[in-house]
């Protein structure tokens, strides 16, 4: 039998400790993004939650302005806050007087590498879709 290391266990050797390597350097990175990934999901979340709420209450509760958002959840987020803007229809959207109010919901939080936000606009009109 001879002793010592062949070149073909040495180059295996090599390859699998520059991958062990690049995923060790990766690693840092790879779980920012989950985190960033998972606090944009929870931003969706809420104002999804928040906009259906509003459809589901109807017309008739709008009032032109601003409020807060208010949501247990938004304590998972960084420095968070985010507010809900009702005005009137616009007249280049509302081209017949539809009674409609355009619905912005607007979502603000801080992570590591910046400020965030997201938002969503709807319009809800009296008596639904036509």
């Amino acid at each position: 039998m001879q002793k010592g290391v062949s070149v073909i266990e040495i180059v295996i050797v090599t390859a699998i400790s520059g991958m062990i390597v690049l995923l060790l350097t990766n690693l840092p990175n790879s779980l920012s993004l989950i985190g960033q990934s998972s606090h944009e999901s929870l931003a969706n979340q809420i104002l999804s939650e928040k906009i259906e709420s509003i459809r589901a209450s109807g017309y008739a509760i709008l009032a032109d302005g601003t409020a807060p958002i208010i949501d247990s959840r938004l304590s998972q987020l960084t420095q968070a806050s985010g507010d809900i803007i009702v005005e009137g229809c616009l007249p280049e959207v509302c081209t017949q007087s539809e009674e409609m109010k355009k619905v912005i919901l607007n979502l603000y939080w801080h992570e590591q590498k910046g400020d965030r936000s997201i938002s969503i606009t709807t319009y809800i009109s009296n008596g639904g879709l036509n």
